[in-house]
């Protein structure tokens, strides 16, 4: 299953999250987007654990939970063309 993690804290590396999610799911890929212009997390990062049940387990266990003072946010990640035909359905 592939999540969509939000509101990480900045300073937060991928080993600081892939150390966070081992403790309740197997991590098959993590990938931390990178903020160019500033050279930092953009505090947000996608994720793939091993089985839908682990992702549906890690929703449950981590969304809300505070990270540095900053509440994460865990969703299932959607293909980049529903979220284009989501975003376009919005503006028009």
């Amino acid at each position: 299953m592939k999540l969509f993690i939000n509101n990480l804290p900045y300073v937060f590396s991928e080993s600081d999250l892939r150390t966070l999610l081992e403790k309740h799911c197997t991590i098959i890929y993590l990938k931390i987007m990178m903020d160019r212009k500033a050279g930092q997390s953009s505090g947000r990062a996608f994720v793939q654990v091993e089985n839908d049940v682990q992702g549906r387990f890690l929703i449950a266990a981590l969304n809300g939970f505070k990270v540095k003072g900053r509440p994460m946010y865990v969703s299932e990640a959607h293909e980049l063309s529903r979220v284009q035909a989501i975003r376009k359905g919005r503006s028009g």
